[in-house]
């Protein structure tokens, strides 16, 4: 409690963690992060989620993930999609989609069901680390999920195919998104 006898509580973190991550300052997300523990103050998913955020913004992957895993620890603190996906997306820009890949499966393991975002992130990851392979089975595991593919997800594939020097599933692949035509 502060001279005018006010008090930070969750939103009040959570609007801060929150500008942190529009302003891309992940040190400073994670030092109110500590402070609002120490305060023992609950934070929630979205001062989690916008901490993971600024993480992501800053590329720094592994603080990150050592959110998410603070935040896995904390009963009371309601795992979602949109906290992976962050996690994801700090995972790719750190270039790390090995660890991109493990977080989409532990969403699945923590009952969360991946979407659109978390595919196309993690598929953007495969190309950022030549994980040509594991792109082209995220789309093909998009479709037995119901999960239609946009271009971001077919673009990270085919860039992973370029990087590799896979131009035959490249065109394979483009060939299916285009439909029948001279390319097949």
């Amino acid at each position: 409690m502060n001279s005018r006898g006010l008090s930070p509580d969750t939103v009040t973190y959570g609007a801060a963690l929150s500008a942190c991550e529009r302003g891309r300052r992940w040190s400073f997300a994670l030092s109110l992060l500590t402070e609002g523990q120490g305060r023992q103050v609950e934070l929630n998913a979205v001062a989690c989620g916008a901490a993971i955020g600024a993480c992501r913004a800053g590329r720094a992957w592994a603080q990150a993930l050592r959110i998410l895993g603070g935040a896995k620890d904390d009963r009371r603190v309601q795992l979602s999609v949109t906290m992976y996906n962050l996690a994801i997306g700090a995972c790719e820009k750190g270039l790390r989609w090995v660890q991109s890949l493990g977080l989409l499966e532990e969403a699945r393991q923590q009952g969360l069901t991946p979407d659109l975002v978390t595919f196309s992130s993690s598929a953007s990851a495969c190309a950022a680390g030549l994980g040509w392979a594991t792109s082209l089975g995220i789309i093909q595991e998009m479709s037995f999920m119901k999960v239609l593919p946009n271009l971001i997800t077919f673009g990270a594939a085919l860039t992973a195919c370029a990087s590799a020097e896979r131009w035959r599933h490249a065109a394979q692949l483009l060939a299916g998104l285009l439909g029948p035509g001279p390319w097949r």
